[in-house]
């Protein structure tokens, strides 16, 4: 019986690091930065990366679009994102405030600021924007000149 135990804790012993290995995290990528257009802060959009490959990663990790809200010319994308590191095509949309404010159903006061895109197709519905994201926390800034 003495034997049996031994042979269970030697086993035991010896595929722990491979199960611990299995259980680790897939690398993800957080990226985060500046976006601007002429070199001012785009106020607001939304940047989105799409996998420039689909399916999955060699992790096991599905390749999706990820998106993030842009801010006073910042985005940041989040570690619960779950975003492998590669190659991305960028799509970003940007909007401005015009001054007017817009009513939010018919007959309410105009309380919502009216807001319009302004980039340019070449980097939104027809980008040809491609960055390679590594992995862990990267500062990613885009300067985009029309």
């Amino acid at each position: 019986m003495a034997a049996t135990t031994k042979t269970r804790y030697r086993l035991v012993l010896a595929w722990l690091p491979m199960l611990l290995a299995g259980c680790a995290e897939p690398p993800t990528a957080i990226p985060s930065g500046a976006v601007t257009a002429n070199g001012q802060p785009v106020e607001l959009g939304t940047i989105m990366f799409a996998p420039t490959e689909s399916g999955t990663t060699p992790e096991g990790v599905k390749r999706k679009p990820v998106s993030a809200g842009i801010d006073q010319g910042r985005y940041s994308v989040t570690v619960t994102q779950k975003m492998p590191p590669g190659d991305y095509k960028v799509i970003v949309i940007g909007q401005r405030r015009t001054g007017r404010k817009l009513s939010p159903e018919p007959g309410a006061p105009a309380t919502e600021d009216e807001l319009v895109d302004f980039l340019p197709p070449k980097f939104n519905t027809q980008t040809q924007l491609v960055e390679t994201i590594g992995e862990g926390e990267s500062t990613v800034d885009f300067n985009l000149e029309f």
